[in-house]
C-alpha cells in the first residue's frame, strides 16, 4: 500500500507524507514495515492503542492540512485512486468517504478475525462514513477528535459522527 500510494503522488506531482503508525504488530510484520517505510514517518507504539486513539496520534506526526486515513488492509485498487481525493482538495471539502477494499489473497491472514470482518462490513460500497478509508482537514479533527475512551474495535466511526453533529452529550473530545 505504501510503494502505491507514494507512486501515485509522484505521478501526479503532488506534495506529500507518508505517516504509519504500527500498534503493536509481531516482529516479523515490523521489520518488513521499516523497511517498506524507510523513507517516510514511521512510528512504532509498544501495545496497541485503539483506533480512536490511533487517529488521533496523527494529528502529533503529519503536518499537512489534510489528512488521509487508510488501514493497513486496504487496497490500492486502482491507479487514479489519490487523484479522486486531490479534486475534493480542490473543492476544498471538509471529510471526504472512501470506499472499503480489504485485501483478499486467500492467505491465512484472512483467517484473522478483523479480517473477516473488513472482509464482510467494510469492504461493501455504501453511503456511509467509516474510518477506514477516509480525507478529512486537520482542523476537523483538532476540534473533534476520536474518543479515546473506545479502545476495542468497533463504533469509534458512530460516536465520532454524533460529536460532529453535535448529538453526543458530553463528548469529551472538544
Amino acid at each position: 500500500m505504501v510503494n502505491s500510494l507514494s507512486g501515485q503522488t509522484i505521478l501526479s506531482n503532488q506534495i506529500y507524507e507518508i505517516v504509519a503508525i504500527d500498534d503493536c504488530s509481531e516482529e516479523r510484520v515490523r521489520a518488513i514495515n521499516r523497511k517498506v517505510c524507510k523513507k517516510h514517518i514511521y512510528v512504532e507504539l509498544p501495545g496497541n492503542v485503539g483506533r480512536s486513539k490511533i487517529r488521533n496520534l496523527f494529528l502529533n506526526y503529519a503536518k499537512y492540512r489534510y489528512l488521509l486515513f487508510l488501514d493497513c488492509d486496504s487496497l490500492i485498487g486502482s491507479p487514479g485512486f489519490l487523484s479522486r481525493y486531490f479534486e475534493k482538495i480542490k473543492q476544498e471539502s471538509a471529510v471526504v468517504c472512501g470506499e472499503g477494499s480489504i485485501k483478499e489473497s486467500g492467505r491465512r491472514e484472512n483467517e484473522l478475525p478483523q479480517v473477516k470482518y473488513g472482509i464482510a462490513r467494510e469492504s461493501k460500497s455504501h453511503l456511509s462514513f467509516t474510518a477506514s478509508n477516509f480525507l478529512i482537514d486537520r482542523e476537523i479533527l483538532t476540534q473533534i477528535k476520536f474518543d479515546e475512551r473506545i479502545a476495542d474495535y468497533g463504533h469509534e466511526t458512530l460516536c465520532w459522527i454524533f460529536a460532529e453533529k453535535g448529538q453526543y452529550p458530553g463528548y469529551p473530545y472538544r
